[in-house]
């Protein structure tokens, strides 16, 4: 290792030697595998040994409503040779426990985004596809009124999803947001089921954008 390098050029370094995250075998409700919190920092652990990296993540606030924990992460990536070289960056996580464990969930969700975007891995994960095509039927209630409803869906599903769009953009919080996600997760299943592939991606990259929206403390839809 060369101790002249600047944080960022030991990042690049790192992203030199890994590229990729595998899923587990663990499936979730017999549905999906996905890359675990464990995963992502067993391929990265060694390289932050290698590459003369120290990573520090830091709670900057969290809530609990009802056994649904949210917390604020921000994750700083130190220069192990010059501690005043160093950046951060903010994630947010989510984790949903009906004992103690919402916490730590929480802040490992938060956490594995950080490395995964930092380092730019592939993991073959989509998370709002991911939580679009593996539902079951129930709907959890929200404060928000939403338009969107299962007997509005036809053939025409361009027109449904022009719906979902304007309900979207009504969306002032995470938890509207994830209230829409779920309540559509029907619909989005009986479209992949008659051959629809478009819409689908084009639904969890609109949710996707929303979420960073929201993150940012910007709820006007209009950027």
């Amino acid at each position: 290792m060369d101790k002249g390098l600047n944080i960022y050029q030991r990042i690049l370094a790192v992203m030199a030697d890994v590229s990729y995250v595998a899923k587990g075998d663990k499936k979730v409700n017999n549905q999906y595998t996905f890359v675990s919190h464990d995963a992502v920092t067993a391929c990265l652990h060694p390289m932050f040994v290698r590459h003369g990296i120290a990573v520090i993540p830091t709670v900057v606030s969290s809530t609990q409503n009802g056994n649904r924990t949210e917390v604020e992460l921000v994750t700083r990536f130190y220069n192990a040779d010059d501690p005043q070289d160093f950046f951060g960056v903010t994630t947010f996580g989510y984790g949903i426990d009906a004992q103690d464990k919402g916490p730590g969930k929480a802040v490992s969700y938060a956490y594995k985004y950080a490395l995964l975007k930092v380092f730019a891995l592939e993991t073959g994960d989509d998370p709002e596809r991911d939580a679009l095509t593996n539902h079951n039927d129930q709907e959890p209630g929200a404060s928000h009124q939403m338009k969107t409803q299962s007997k509005s869906v036809g053939p025409d599903w361009g027109a449904w999803f022009a719906g979902f769009e304007t309900d979207l953009a009504g969306v002032t919080t995470e938890e509207e947001r994830i209230a829409l996600r779920d309540r559509v997760k029907k619909i989005v299943g009986e479209m992949q089921k008659a051959g629809e592939k478009d819409i689908p991606q084009r639904v969890a990259d609109a949710l996707r954008e929303a979420k960073e929206r929201l993150a940012s403390g910007n709820t006007n839809s209009e950027e």
